[in-house]
């Protein structure tokens, strides 16, 4: 990337400037870019994404800047338009985004769960075939005990 180097006009100047440029790199790198040796993005190789993003779904993602947010409440009076009031007293909506990797992780979490339970399950039969071994060599060494008794 020609961010890491000062040789032209688009090197950062700050560094909040050049994280947010790596981060929307490797977003589109990662997301949107279909890879030719993958013939699709890494993320649908992954399986994290089920589509190649737009850069407007890209662009979505990424949040009002606090300076907008408090000009746009100081116009409308201290009520906010955009959702949200800056003490955080009401959420805003969610985006497009957000709502989805939202649902992946709600699926992954789900999975997850799911994985668990089959476990456990297994465990359970697991153990209930150890108790019906138990019970039997309780019975066989109850029985020796009768024998023994009687020859006593």
């Amino acid at each position: 990337m020609r961010r890491f180097t000062r040789l032209t006009n688009g090197f950062s100047k700050k560094i909040q400037n050049h994280i947010h440029a790596i981060s929307l790199h490797f977003m589109y790198y990662n997301f949107a870019r279909i890879h030719k040796s993958l013939r699709v993005t890494p993320a649908m190789a992954a399986g994290v994404s089920d589509h190649v993003w737009s850069l407007e779904e890209i662009a979505a993602l990424v949040p009002e800047p606090a300076s907008t947010a408090r000009s746009l409440q100081e116009a409308s009076g201290g009520r906010s338009l955009i959702g949200h009031t800056l003490s955080g007293s009401m959420p805003r909506a969610p985006r497009e985004g957000e709502e989805r990797m939202r649902a992946y992780q709600n699926n992954q979490n789900l999975d997850d769960l799911c994985q668990q339970r089959d476990h456990a399950k297994q465990e359970v039969e697991r153990l209930k075939a150890e108790l019906k071994l138990a019970e039997a060599e309780v019975t066989r060494l109850d029985e020796e005990v009768s024998q023994l008794e009687q020859r006593v």
